[in-house]
């Protein structure tokens, strides 16, 4: 072995050991909450808007994805069941009770449903389907779970900071995108599409300002741009953390006003908030109450007893890496360097924004809404012409 190769897997060595390292999961635990919450209210607004028979039972034909022609809907009311089954997993997954279960269930029925029509297709479900898969294989019900509960459960309220770093990944995998998405003259230099979006919500207050002029669309254009290509860096950074969250909120509540995109503004601000340190849910519970009992008169109470004993006094012990773990990280890289090629087109595997090229992925931050409407096609056969066939 050359020394290059030695050096790399040493590194490896020290990132799966760092990997290994648990962490407090109170963090993961309220992602977990927030994850499942906002999955069961996507199915409500399914059955509230009658998008189930809207979308896939009325339709006669499916606009199916290249070689999953077999995907089909269920007929009668199997839709409405299929989505029932789902809404309880999502509640399964928030309330940590049967969770590996609910996780492995959820992300078949939902990405079940993204796949029976691409027309439906939003890059925002491809995200879900990501992070559905990905919890199945982490410990997420360690900490404020049902599972969690009584002898025997897996309730030491740790988890390893493999889970944390994989799904911050994602999440900046969104806006990395997104940003490389919108480098491209009609973002940059024409304003478009921002020119024909702020025209369209002109009503709204804060759009209103400078109705009829073209700033407003190049402010915003570039802002979006260099929102999505540094919020990540800045979210990574303890001191501006905070303050660019709160940029973060804001720029997705615009972003829920402007578009027709769901639940996913509210799915990438809580889902941001895996950025804060793993206890941030215990910081903020005990800021709360020190709040509260300064306000009464008492003296303020440590809450370090609540910190599980796992990460406040790591075990002694080395992680103790395999070769096979070693393997098994090389061969994350390599997926995480293909991914990139796909996205960037120098593959035959092709993100666009239309046509039967159009793959899944994350290049489509320019490309996001849904494309609803409708044609009819009849066939005239005059008899003349039928004689003659």
């Amino acid at each position: 072995m050359n020394r290059g190769n030695g050096n790399f897997l040493t590194f490896l060595d020290r990132a799966i050991a760092a990997g290994g390292r648990p962490v407090d999961g109170a963090g993961l635990a309220a992602f977990r909450v927030g994850f499942g919450l906002l999955g069961l209210l996507g199915v409500v607004r399914f059955f509230a808007y009658g998008w189930i028979d809207a979308l896939y039972i009325a339709p006669e034909y499916h606009f199916t994805y290249w070689g999953l022609g077999w995907v089909q809907p269920w007929p009668g009311w199997g839709m409405y069941l299929h989505f029932g089954l789902m809404g309880l997993c999502s509640l399964g997954i928030a309330l940590g009770y049967k969770y590996r279960a609910c996780a492995v269930l959820y992300f078949l029925t939902f990405t079940y449903v993204e796949l029976l029509d691409k027309t439906n297709y939003l890059n925002h479900y491809y995200l879900v389907s990501l992070l559905s898969l990905l919890i199945i294989f982490m410990p997420l019900h360690r900490t404020a779970a049902l599972d969690a509960r009584g002898k025997g459960k897996p309730g030491d309220g740790t988890t390893p900071a493999w889970t944390v770093w994989v799904l911050r990944s994602q999440l900046a995998a969104v806006y990395l995108f997104a940003g490389i998405a919108k480098l491209n003259p009609d973002w940059l230099w024409e304003g478009r599409p921002l020119r024909i979006w702020l025209h369209q919500n002109g009503d709204l207050p804060l759009l209103s300002l400078g109705t009829g002029e073209l700033w407003p669309a190049y402010l915003f254009s570039w802002a979006g741009l260099i929102f999505d290509l540094t919020i990540v860096f800045w979210l990574l950074g303890r001191r501006t953390r905070l303050p660019v969250w709160g940029v973060l909120v804001v720029f997705h509540i615009l972003t829920w006003l402007l578009f027709p995109i769901g639940v996913f503004p509210w799915v990438m601000i809580w889902g941001t908030t895996l950025f804060f340190a793993p206890d941030w849910p215990r910081r903020l519970w005990r800021w709360v109450r020190e709040r509260r009992m300064l306000r009464s008169g008492g003296a303020a109470a440590s809450d370090v007893a609540a910190v599980p004993a796992a990460v406040a006094k790591p075990a002694a012990a080395k992680f103790r890496v395999s070769k096979g773990m070693r393997w098994a990280a090389a061969g994350c890289c390599c997926l995480l360097w293909y991914k990139w090629r796909c996205r960037c087109g120098t593959t035959p595997i092709r993100a666009m924004c239309g046509g039967m090229r159009r793959g899944i992925g994350w290049r489509g931050g320019c490309c996001c809404r849904k494309r609803r409407g409708s044609r009819s096609f009849g066939c005239n056969k005059p008899a003349a012409a039928a004689a003659g066939w």
